[in-house]
């Protein structure tokens, strides 16, 4: 047998749970991220990124798997020592084995006796916006614009600074390379060497050149030959930058202090078997287990972090199912339980008004378990909280918690006190006669930007849909609803962004202003869902600004984005925080996406009606509850990009996070940032795959607006729905 091996992915995957390392490194699980990774790196750039830290430092790149250990090691190892004579040398892909234990570094850069071990990742960085300071090699304490450190905490009196949340992963990851390179340099008795972690990020301030933008990176893929992890694509510059060529985008930091707090006090794992375990402690413990192939009591770590687990997907194929393995018979009563509002921080009535019940007291835990192999519990077999529970941030969710448990204990809508005032005041035109309009954008970023003159992963905005209903004395009519659409795609010729925002805004701006039906209204409301379309409108004003000579156009992008509390008020009303706030449908399963939210309002005739007389007359089938979800009758967007021979998974879902409803970040899947690639840099990203699918652009166009257009008759059959429960 060969041996098995705990390598740097699989030792992150299960930071947080030892039963994660295991399914990992067992590889005997399915997971919800194999092949995913590959598209994902593929379409936000992480493999071009990495193609401009290689350019910047050339070297031998060595490579291996755990399957060839053995050679791969002491490859390295005789590179590594003639780098050592030599007194410097930069090796790619160098492999380090010791026990159980295998990495494979990004990039080693030999100066002297120090090893600069650096870990390459697409991620964002609040960095120097002063260029000269951006190429710098910064400390991990560096301090954003406001002077808050981008890594760290603050630190407090008896309270040292810790790693922040969304930084750990990466500092854990190099944390494990750094004690394992350590090691395997103590085997060979290859004494006096330091090794220096680094962390090579996005500096999200700088600009992209003509050397280090999108478009100036081909990508050939062949999937047929993408068969695991390690693969990547074939990438070469279109125009190939200057010999020493450093982008500024690349931020070099210097992580060594934030892994020795990992190493020497708690290295804040979320496992509950390494609770207050130092990085080191960590790493012994995980290759024990390995090792000794030790059973783990899986209800030790069972907790709210299962809800979100890789592992938490059925079995297929000869994979198994991990979160069946961990929750046996409460298994199904646990998935239903995770369907809960928010429910990391649910408090059952018996533990009082105190301070809310963190993730470490596996509240479901406890309550999965007392129920044994009695019949699968459901969010109607919990009890509200008390209205007095928790901190004031959390009283919101509370109180939607105990709206939800109530519509699922009387399956029936539930909703707020306030919510016939709140529909009267804020759905209709305040005259009585108007125009109401439903927007919705599509965006995508990418590490290397996609214009130059662009930051990293500042968003492009392609595509937008607006439905207008003209509303005469407090009657509509949705049968002569009106609805525009436009995509702005432009194409690899286009170096610079403001062209294209110009032309954004400008349809923008006539789509949410023209008269319909003798009707002229610049004024009434214009809904959009979650905060998305207000921060892109605000990001697009602001680009226009800085490149000047659109004045008329960035005051009306300003004046359209003022908040509704604003005097005079702004345009913009998020349907989802009116939703939220005020009402619970029993079938929602306890998420206000509207892509969850819909559904649910559908297996209502009426509302299926509106969607039908919109246009989505689909033929999709009830689920098992009775929800029907129109976004299931789309044409496949994979399809049409001609992913459906090749084996790899695409996941087009933007709700794997609990906040994603609150519209941060990219709002479309990895296809629809694949589309907008293929569409614009059809000479940059090229499959050359004989036997797949080839690329159908006009069905990639058509599938784009078909999506966003069924977005904004979503937003329109909620508005109907609230105003029709509002008025009743």
């Amino acid at each position: 047998m060969p041996q098995t091996f705990i390598t740097k992915s699989s030792f992150i995957q299960g930071y947080d749970c030892p039963l994660r390392l295991k399914y990992a490194v067992q590889n005997t699980f399915a997971s919800t991220s194999q092949g995913d990774d590959f598209l994902r790196m593929l379409a936000d750039g992480g493999f071009q990124f990495e193609m401009l830290v290689r350019h910047a430092w050339p070297g031998e790149t060595l490579g291996g798997y755990p399957k060839t250990a053995a050679a791969s090691y002491a490859k390295t190892m005789t590179a590594l020592r003639a780098c050592l004579k030599a007194g410097k040398g930069v090796l790619h892909e160098a492999v380090f084995v010791v026990d159980n234990l295998f990495v494979r570094v990004d990039m080693l850069r030999i100066v002297g006796k120090t090893l600069e071990l650096c870990e390459i990742k697409a991620k964002s960085f609040d960095g120097p916006i002063d260029q000269t300071e951006a190429v710098a090699v910064l400390p991990c304490t560096y301090g954003d614009k406001n002077g808050n450190p981008v890594m760290l905490t603050k630190g407090r009196v008896n309270q040292p600074q810790r790693g922040r949340p969304a930084w750990l992963e990466y500092i854990a990851d190099i944390g494990f390379q750094t004690i394992v390179v350590e090691r395997a340099l103590a085997a060979e008795k290859m004494t006096g060497l330091t090794v220096s972690p680094r962390l090579l990020v996005s500096n999200k301030n700088q600009i992209a050149c003509a050397h280090d933008w999108f478009g100036n990176v081909l990508a050939i893929i062949d999937p047929s030959k993408i068969v695991d992890e390690h693969k990547r694509p074939e990438l070469h510059f279109i125009n190939t930058p200057p010999v020493g060529f450093r982008s500024p985008l690349i931020a070099e930091v210097n992580v060594k202090l934030a892994i020795d707090m990992l190493r020497k006090n708690n290295a804040q794992s979320g496992a509950a078997r390494w609770q207050g375990k130092t990085l080191d402690e960590i790493v012994d413990d995980a290759s024990q287990l390995i090792q000794n192939k030790e059973d783990i009591d899986p209800t030790t770590e069972r907790a709210w972090k299962c809800r979100g687990c890789q592992y938490n997907t059925p079995a297929k194929g000869d994979k198994q199912c991990g979160f069946d393995a961990c929750w046996g018979d409460g298994a199904k009563s646990a998935q239903n339980l995770f369907q809960l509002y928010y429910g990391r921080t649910y408090t059952p009535p018996e533990h009082g008004t105190g301070p809310t019940v963190n993730e470490d007291d596996e509240w479901i835990d406890n309550v999965v378990t007392q129920n044994g192999k009695k019949k699968p519990l459901q969010v109607a077999d919990l009890e509200p909280e008390q209205d007095d529970t928790g901190s004031s941030n959390n009283k919101p969710r509370v109180l939607r918690r105990c709206r939800q448990i109530q519509a699922a204990k009387n399956n029936k809508t539930q909703f707020s006190d306030q919510f016939a005032d709140i529909v009267k005041a804020r759905l209709m035109p305040k005259s009585g006669t108007g125009i109401l309009r439903f927007m919705d954008f599509e965006t995508t970023s990418a590490c290397l930007p996609y214009n130059i003159g662009m930051k990293p992963y500042q968003v492009a905005a392609f595509q937008f849909s607006v439905h207008s209903l003209v509303v005469k004395n407090g009657k509509f009519d949705l049968s002569k609803i009106e609805h525009v659409e436009t995509l702005c795609i432009g194409s690899s010729k286009d170096t610079d962004i403001h062209a294209r925002d110009v032309e954004f805004a400008t349809a923008l701006r006539k789509a949410l202003t023209q008269p319909w039906q003798g009707v002229s209204d610049e004024t009434s409301a214009v809904f959009h869902w979650a905060s998305h379309e207000r921060t892109v409108m605000r990001m697009v004003s602001e680009r226009l600004a800085e490149h000047g000579g659109h004045d008329e156009l960035v005051q009306w992008l300003n004046a359209t984005c003022l908040k509704e509390d604003n005097d005079p008020p702004g345009r913009l009303v998020d349907l989802l925080k009116i939703a939220e706030a005020n009402t619970f449908h029993p079938l929602q399963h306890g998420r206000f996406s509207i892509k969850k939210f819909l559904p649910a309002l559908c297996s209502e005739p009426e509302t299926l009606k509106v969607i039908h007389d919109l246009g989505f007359t689909t033929k999709v089938p009830p689920a098992e509850d009775g929800c029907i979800d129109p976004y299931k009758g789309l044409p496949s967007l994979a399809s049409a990009l001609g992913d459906t021979d090749t084996g790899l998974v695409i996941n087009d879902d933007d709700e794997n996070e609990e906040e994603a409803h609150d519209g941060e970040g990219i709002r479309n899947g990895t296809s629809a940032m694949r589309a907008y690639q293929q569409l614009r840099f059809a000479e940059c990203v090229q499959w050359k795959d004989a036997a797949k699918k080839p690329f159908d652009n006009k069905a990639v166009e058509k599938n784009l607006l078909l999506y966003c257009k069924l977005d904004t008759a979503a937003m329109v059959a909620v508005w109907w729905w609230l105003w029709n429960k509002g008025n009743k």
